[in-house]
């Protein structure tokens, strides 16, 4: 119950930080292209880490999504500043789970 209810704030809070994104910016197909490949990312890292076992390539996912968060949080701060703290917990929560995705690729 509580693991839901923090995926679910981090999830709201991602929502609003690309709502503020969405008002800000000019190039909205920019926008759908990152905001689309985050998607696919955070979607198949899934079955590949749990389903299939493939710890390895779910690093390789899991690397791809944390970085592109971090573009979203540092590439726009310049334009979302204080704003930019609404993607700040989905960042941390990846950070978390790539390091222990890694360290079950190293370990195992």
């Amino acid at each position: 119950w509580v693991f839901g209810t923090a995926w679910t704030t981090i999830m709201l809070c991602y929502a609003y930080y690309m709502a503020q994104l969405w008002k800000e910016i000019d190039n909205k197909k920019f926008i759908i292209i990152l905001y689309s490949l985050q998607w696919v990312l955070n979607v198949i890292w899934n079955p590949i880490f749990f389903t299939w076992h493939l710890t390895g390539w779910g690093l390789v996912v899991i690397v791809a999504l944390t970085v592109l968060i971090a573009y979203f949080l540092f590439y726009f701060y310049k334009n979302l500043q204080w704003k930019s703290v609404f993607i700040a917990p989905y960042f941390i929560w990846l950070c978390i789970a790539t390091s222990l995705n890694a360290y079950i690729v190293f370990n195992n």
